[in-house]
């Protein structure tokens, strides 16, 4: 199984209704910071419009790099921390959101969460017998 490392944080989601806002309370409640320096949240919404236009294929990390004005060294990091969460893949040399589209994106994240919490309970349950808990 690959590793992810999925951050959920309780957030108020914006009394106003617009796209930036919505966009900078999703990517806080995940854990991508969305300050103005923030590289990983810009990288993330050049993919979501690009997937928006329903372009084929995704987009590559040269392309990000140029777009948003970051070394190419940059973008790629921040691209791979955007691929632990499980947001996001790489299909040969290009990257785009793991689903057709966000929502289906987390829930694939969901399902990737409670698999993971099943297990962790498997383990639970194991050590509580060794352990002689009831």
């Amino acid at each position: 199984m690959d590793a992810k490392q999925i951050t959920i944080k309780r957030m108020e989601r914006p009394s106003r209704k617009d796209l930036n806002g919505e966009l900078d309370a999703f990517c806080n409640s995940i854990g991508i910071p969305t300050d103005s320096q923030s590289v990983a949240k810009e990288i993330f919404k050049e993919i979501l419009e690009k997937e928006s236009k329903r372009k084929e294929g995704g987009i590559r990390s040269i392309t990000i790099s140029r777009k948003i004005h970051v070394t190419r060294g940059g973008a790629v990091y921040h691209l791979n921390k955007l691929m632990e969460t499980g947001l996001i893949v790489r299909r040969g040399r290009e990257y785009e959101l793991r689903a057709q589209n966000l929502e289906e994106t987390v829930e694939e994240m969901e399902n990737d969460m409670l698999r993971m919490f099943r297990m962790i309970k498997k383990m639970a349950a194991e050590i509580d017998d060794e352990m002689g808990f009831e």
